[in-house]
């Protein structure tokens, strides 16, 4: 799963989507504001696309992976995050947790 740049800041998290599809992930999704997915959905064939909520619902049990770049945002507007406290969703830090990611709190 990767986190979209708004609208006009997408070039980033398209090309980590096609990298993950390249080296064998069986389905990446990209997750993003409707505007930002409208000018995914006029480059990508192969790749999911799904909008983002507040509450991080679209993130399912078969997520292994998730990618934020830049183009999120360092402001309100970026998914929370923290290096050292995980994903500041329930079911994120879940699956964090599950799988031992690097970028969570053990």
């Amino acid at each position: 799963m990767v986190w979209s740049g708004p609208a006009l800041h997408t070039g980033a998290s398209r090309l980590s989507a096609q990298a993950a599809l390249a080296v064998g992930a069986g389905l990446v999704t990209i997750v993003g504001e409707r505007a930002a997915l409208a000018e995914h959905a006029a480059h990508v064939t192969a790749i999911m696309l799904r909008e983002a909520s507040p509450a991080f619902d679209f993130v399912g049990d078969r997520v292994s992976a998730f990618a934020i770049g830049p183009g999120a945002g360092a402001g309100a507007q970026a998914p929370a995050v923290s290096p050292t406290a995980g994903v500041m969703s329930p079911t994120l830090n879940g699956m964090a947790r599950a799988r031992e990611c690097a970028w969570c709190a053990r």
